[in-house]
């Protein structure tokens, strides 16, 4: 999904997409705001326990890898 577009943010407000766990830690990290705000469960944005982008990227190749051998065993 990409997240620089305007339809994918209206997809996401109206329903029409689904905010995946990848997604909302980049928009957490690029508002500098908690994923609780993100996902609407609270109206506090302190962002003390966001992930910086070192280990954001690490998230995000380890969920990638967990994907893939997922996919692997469906083959």
């Amino acid at each position: 999904m990409d997240l620089k577009s305007h339809g994918t943010y209206s997809d996401i407000e109206h329903g029409k997409n689904i905010l995946t766990s990848i997604n909302a830690l980049k928009l957490a990290n690029l508002y500098n705001v908690s994923l609780d705000y993100i996902y609407g469960l609270s109206n506090n944005k302190d962002n003390k326990n966001l992930i910086n982008n070192k280990e954001l990227d690490t998230v995000l190749k380890m969920e990638l890898h967990t994907t893939v051998k997922r996919l692997q065993a469906l083959i």
